[in-house]
């Protein structure tokens, strides 16, 4: 069932006939397959729409420690600025999440400003984000965008003590925001205008900061200004197509060795393939994953894909058909690897080396030991080779 669905059929709908679709839903199920006393939802967005629902209610009682939590997915925060962009009074609570802007509170804040940058970008009601305060907050790694034509506004902000390392940015307003103490490393950001801001204690060691207009950045070991007369202009992000099919949110995607296909890891289970081109789905999904799949890579002649599934498997697939060749059941939630272009895996992530042997050969390719993978190749002169 999609968002609109969702929306349409239960968004408004009297609490005794909801009560009596969801007596007959199937909500949960057992991962385990019955042998256990563990349950998730069925399908993600219910967990997403209700998610949604109970942000929805903290704002409407106006109960801001009820949005300290890890920050939602990107559906989740979709399906509030859909409720709030149908809510009799959805500008009165904008009004409320304006007023939640200061003092900071952790988890809170990057949540607010979380559903702010979301529900800027695809067009749902969006609250002013300037002036907030965001001192000590944690965004390491997010994206933070707007165009030419209309800027993210960000001025006023207290990043003071705040972690922005990693944080890709273009076309966006900091002046007069507070960096002090903030760790800025290994930043990109093109067209990011700093006039006024307050950079004193600032970390900004291998950022790279083009086109920007701005106070003169603090020294730091890497820094790369390049100033606007200088800088090639970032095209603007053009979106070429928007393939649909999953059930639930991508956690991961991959092109194949050759550029033509993508496939895609989803939280409804299933792994899919399409054509790179025209964004069209190739095949039926790939099942087989009794949880959500968190990785997906091609190895490097385009002939298997290895999956990583919250199930605690990862599968290798046939690229061509869909269908799985092998299961490493037991690995730990969220494992996955990567291969090198001699077909050799080079990186395990979480406990999949657990399940990985590693095979040393002398020159004449004689095998001189099989060894438990230890995140390192063995010495000696022998070629490691990964092996299940």
């Amino acid at each position: 069932m999609t968002r609109a669905e969702l929306l349409a059929q239960y968004g408004r709908k009297e609490r005794d006939a909801l009560v009596a679709d969801l007596r007959t839903a199937t909500f949960l199920v057992r991962p385990d397959a019955g042998d256990g006393d563990t349950f998730r939802f069925a399908h993600t967005s219910f967990q997403e729409f209700f998610l949604a629902h109970h942000l929805l209610r903290a704002l409407e009682s106006d109960r801001r420690s009820d949005w300290q939590m890890p920050l939602p997915s990107r559906e989740t925060l979709r399906f509030l600025g859909e409720l709030l962009n149908a809510h009799p009074h959805g500008k009165g609570l904008l009004a409320t999440l304006e007023l939640w802007r200061s003092p900071y509170l952790p988890m809170s804040s990057e949540v607010q400003l979380g559903y702010g940058l979301v529900a800027r970008e695809v067009g749902l009601p969006a609250p002013r984000l300037s002036g907030m305060d965001l001192r000590g907050a944690q965004l390491a790694g997010w994206t933070f965008t707007g165009t030419a034509s209309s800027p993210l506004d960000l001025s006023r902000c207290a990043f003071t003590a705040a972690t922005l390392a990693r944080t890709t940015a273009q076309h966006v307003r900091l002046d007069r925001a507070n960096l002090g103490a903030a760790d800025v490393r290994h930043v990109v950001w093109d067209d990011v205008s700093l006039r006024d801001a307050g950079l004193a204690g600032s970390r900004w060691d291998g950022a790279v900061v083009r086109g920007s207009a701005s106070a003169s950045l603090p020294a730091a070991p890497g820094l790369r200004e390049i100033p606007r007369s200088l800088a090639t202009p970032v095209p603007e992000r053009r979106q070429l197509s928007r393939p649909t099919g999953h059930t639930g949110w991508v956690g991961a995607v991959a092109y194949s060795p050759d550029g033509a296909r993508v496939v895609s890891a989803g939280r409804d289970g299933s792994v899919r393939c399409w054509d790179a081109a025209t964004g069209e789905p190739i095949g039926a999904p790939w099942t087989g994953h009794t949880g959500g799949v968190a990785a997906v890579a091609y190895s490097p002649d385009g002939a298997r894909v290895v999956s990583a599934g919250g199930d605690g498997s990862v599968r290798c697939w046939d690229a061509a058909i869909g269908q799985w060749l092998v299961a490493m059941v037991g690995a730990a939630d969220g494992s996955s690897a990567t291969w090198r272009s001699d077909q050799t895996l080079t990186s395990v992530h979480v406990e999949a080396w657990r399940w990985l042997r590693v095979t040393t050969y002398d020159a004449a390719g004689r095998a001189l030991s099989v060894d438990p993978y230890e995140w390192h190749y063995p010495t000696d002169g022998g070629q490691a080779f990964a092996t299940r």
